[in-house]
């Protein structure tokens, strides 16, 4: 059973990351979205405002990502609270969290070692490092996420009004759409929390084979920018999928089999975090499909959408029309 609501653990999490990286995601939507959501771009510029100079560096230590695309792993502490409704809790929580483990969720978040002074600072003092993680979480969250969190939540139902309306019209192709998933690729029970600040966008996490339900995010102007996206967007997308070598790489290894990612990330010699960082682009443009099979998520090519991108690419390039 699919169920949509307003998570404030997860909007939390997202509110760190997005006040942390303003305008990388504000640059990142306006090439996605005709018109910024002023409503956003206010509660963003409202919960900055609260952010004194030391906490906003120090923000930046933990959560600063080098791509809008990032894993963005603190969510996954969210998952493994699970008690959601309280999100001052959560902040006790991610407050005692072992500073191995901020450590290893700043390194997930930037892949190919595009943090290694912050965490190289990080792993100096583990004891202060846990001293300032919990600065920073306990100051942000009374000073800049709790006086916007209602406004937050009315957002939200909007979109979840919407958004369940369409899923119940047409389930299946909620899931090809949205999710790039097939529905049984999910376990029986699924909570998609609607969110404000991403704005565009979904991120799916298939938990591990003894959790009740699987979680999915995604931003509240998502049907927007699939109704308007157009080929110019998915054409410069799939440029970017072939200038690179990882996923090139990538896409040639799923032409002969199913992988699951692990596999990949050791096969190509890197972290599981680079692996979910090349297939969010795969998984936008639809050239990837996920299934499970025996507990473990798999990777399969979508050859047929290969070719559809590759005609695209050919029109663009002999009518000229995107000069």
């Amino acid at each position: 059973m699919l169920s949509m609501r307003f998570i404030s653990e997860f909007e939390f999490t997202t509110a760190l990351y997005q006040v942390a990286n303003v305008e990388l995601f504000l640059s990142s939507r306006g090439v996605e979205l005709v018109n910024q959501d002023r409503r956003v771009t206010r509660l963003l510029s409202m919960m900055r405002s609260k952010l004194t100079p030391f906490l906003e560096r120090e923000l930046r230590f933990f959560f600063e990502i080098s791509d809008p695309s990032s894993n963005q792993a603190f969510h996954e502490r969210a998952i493994e609270f699970q008690t959601f409704g309280d999100v001052s809790a959560f902040a006790d929580y991610l407050q005692n969290l072992d500073p191995v483990l901020i450590v290893d969720s700043i390194n997930e978040d930037n892949p190919q070692n595009q943090a290694s002074n912050r965490v190289k600072e990080a792993q100096l003092d583990f004891p202060e490092t846990q001293l300032r993680f919990r600065y920073v979480v306990g100051e942000f969250l009374h000073r800049c996420y709790l006086p916007v969190e209602d406004a937050l939540r009315e957002m939200s139902r909007e979109s979840v009004e919407a958004m369940t309306t369409q899923f119940w019209s047409e389930q299946e192709m909620f899931y090809a759409q949205f999710l790039k998933m097939e529905s049984t690729s999910f376990k029986p029970d699924v909570v998609v929390h609607m969110s404000p600040l991403t704005e565009v966008g979904c991120q799916v996490w298939l938990t591990p084979s003894g959790s009740q339900c699987d979680y999915v995010r995604i931003g509240t102007r998502t049907p927007e920018l699939i109704v308007h996206q157009d080929d110019r967007k998915v054409v410069d997308s799939f440029r970017k999928v072939l200038s690179d070598k990882q996923r090139m790489t990538i896409m040639e290894l799923l032409a002969g089999r199913p992988w699951y990612g692990q596999e990949l990330a050791q096969q190509l010699g890197i972290s599981a975090a680079s692996i979910s960082h090349h297939m969010s682009l795969l998984l936008d443009l639809n050239l990837v499909h996920i299934e499970r099979s025996e507990h473990r998520v798999y990777y399969k090519l979508q050859q047929h959408r290969l070719v559809e991108l590759f005609e695209m690419l050919q029109r663009s390039l002999l009518e000229g029309a995107w000069r």
